[in-house]
């Protein structure tokens, strides 16, 4: 991983300051001694020249496969790292800087005078490095490098920077086409079948929780969830080189998704995307809708339950309104309370009233 300033300070832990060195990249390799390919993945604006030179040379003299991928942006020095790799992907909306090195000094006429003669130097090893990296026109790299010049992924495939455009993912529901009683069927009509079958009851339930939901994240066959962080904001941009952690641990080993591919993961970054074969597919979304029956069919007897016992309750409440009734009425005739509509006479016809006590 090499995200953020490319430091010449050898502090042990760079990460915390936004930074990457010599240590931290030595480090990385030699905590993957089994590895036979190492995939170096690229989010960098740059920084030492000499340092970014010798992270280029560590990485080739490991003599493994050298695998770049640029995730972000790439530029200044970064770029003779991601020349490192035999395959050297770039996604889509990355950028790829190159422009003449740069310093700040100060002093005396002589001093200045070899602070630019040392850049002339330092830019044509670049110039060279790039040319012989590439293949590409000399004076051409050179009038690019003059005039700081930012490359799409397409433009710097074209000039050699790069082998390959990295092609995004998007997680969907399919069901094999070929087999006469299934169509293809998106999430979202999937998610429509499910609530007609719940007969609505379901159906609340779920809207609830997809309101809440967050779209960084993404939920594979099994239930687990994928969280993608900040990073994501759409499925679509899950490719290779993206991070995700599981529970808030990096994410590691294989995910399969509802369509059918598998997402492998190594040290909370993907390293590979298995395409889905068309049967299997098919076998996850069966499993899925019944896991789902089963749900239902398990909320359905849960909501019988419920019904039940609010009958009884409703019965119980229904025979303590009669009883209080009845207390009523006998609390009045014990305090010599009469019942309204109702009075009692002597023997002369006069009314009278029974003292309260």
């Amino acid at each position: 991983m090499i995200y953020g300033y490319i430091s010449p300070y050898q502090d042990s832990d760079p990460g915390q300051w936004g930074e990457v060195n010599l240590k931290s990249i030595q480090n990385q390799i030699t905590s993957q001694p089994e590895a036979d390919t190492l995939v170096v993945h690229i989010n960098s604006g740059g920084g030492d020249v000499s340092e970014g030179f010798a992270i280029h040379d560590v990485l080739k003299a490991t003599g493994k496969k050298i695998i770049t991928q640029i995730e972000g942006m790439c530029a200044s020095i970064a770029t003779v790292i991601a020349l490192a790799g035999e395959e050297r992907y770039m996604t889509t909306n990355s950028e790829f800087m190159i422009h003449c090195p740069m310093m700040w000094g100060g002093g005396t006429a002589d001093d200045l005078q070899n602070q630019a003669d040392e850049l002339l130097k330092i830019e044509d090893k670049v110039l060279n490095f790039y040319v012989q990296k590439t293949g590409s026109d000399k004076e051409a790299i050179q009038a690019m490098m003059k005039a700081e010049t930012w490359l799409t992924s397409d433009q710097a495939k074209e000039l050699g920077f790069i082998t390959d455009v990295m092609v995004t993912m998007k997680a969907v529901a399919t069901l094999n086409q070929k087999q006469d009683t299934m169509t293809q069927m998106t999430s979202e009509e999937f998610d429509k079948k499910w609530d007609e079958k719940s007969e609505g009851f379901f159906s609340k339930i779920m809207t609830l929780i997809k309101g809440k939901a967050k779209m960084i994240t993404l939920t594979v066959a099994d239930g687990t969830i994928l969280d993608f962080g900040d990073a994501v904001e759409d499925e679509s941009q899950i490719v290779v080189g993206s991070t995700a952690t599981v529970d808030g641990s990096p994410a590691e080993g294989e995910y399969v998704l509802t369509d059918g591919r598998t997402l492998v993961f190594t040290a909370g970054a993907i390293t590979d995307i298995v395409e889905a074969k068309e049967e299997e597919t098919v076998d996850t979304l069966k499993a899925q809708l019944a896991e789902k029956d089963k749900e239902i069919a398990d909320l359905k007897e849960a909501k019988a339950t419920v019904d039940g016992e609010l009958t009884t309750m409703k019965k119980e409440v229904s025979t303590l309104q009669e009883e209080f009734k009845t207390f009523k009425s006998t609390m009045k005739t014990d305090l010599g309370i009469e019942e309204p509509g109702t009075r009692k006479t002597n023997s002369s016809g006069e009314e009278v009233r029974k003292p309260f006590k």
